[in-house]
């Protein structure tokens, strides 16, 4: 016989249960508020207070990644953008395709007199098993490595990532 009804407390997370291609098996997010975030370098640099761990609940999951946040540059700076993938077992992965990373901002304001909106969405496919706590979080750099570049500097900035089943 089946059992029908609403699970109240208690782990989804079994063997025996399989989940439909494209269900959403978790959502992790974070958000930091009010903190800016600044780099003059022409090499990637971590974003602090901003990072998403998320243990796996599927095999071989694809993962959501989504990021928001509000900038401002320097005199014309270039600003790419990128997100680090770390696993248990200490590999560190940079999901960029080219030099300017994943999303680019072409620099047009000046002296942090206007702000602008930012926003990276990424789908990751890595080859995991159950269980896997994979930690992704973003990372910036200016393309000439003089001009100033700011995250959040006027307001928050926040990250998603969500497992979806294969």
């Amino acid at each position: 016989s089946t059992s029908l009804g609403t699970v109240t407390v208690g782990n989804l997370s079994h063997a025996d249960i399989v989940y439909p291609a494209g269900h959403v098996l978790k959502t992790i997010t974070d958000s930091d508020k009010g903190t800016e975030r600044a780099t003059s370098s022409g090499d990637y640099v971590d974003i602090v207070g901003l990072s998403c761990e998320i243990t796996s609940v599927g095999l071989n999951s694809k993962f959501i990644i989504h990021a928001h946040s509000g900038m401002s540059n320097g005199s014309g700076a270039n600003m790419a953008i990128n997100i680090k993938r770390v696993t248990p077992s200490g590999t560190t992965n940079e999901l960029e395709g080219n030099y300017s990373g994943l999303t680019y901002y072409y620099g047009i304001t000046h002296s942090r007199t206007s702000y602008s909106a930012l926003s990276l969405f990424y789908i990751d496919t890595p080859t995991q098993v159950i269980g896997t706590t994979i930690t992704y979080s973003l990372r910036f750099k200016t393309d000439d490595g003089n001009e100033g570049l700011w995250l959040h500097s006027n307001g928050s900035a926040s990250m998603m990532v969500q497992e979806i089943a294969v």
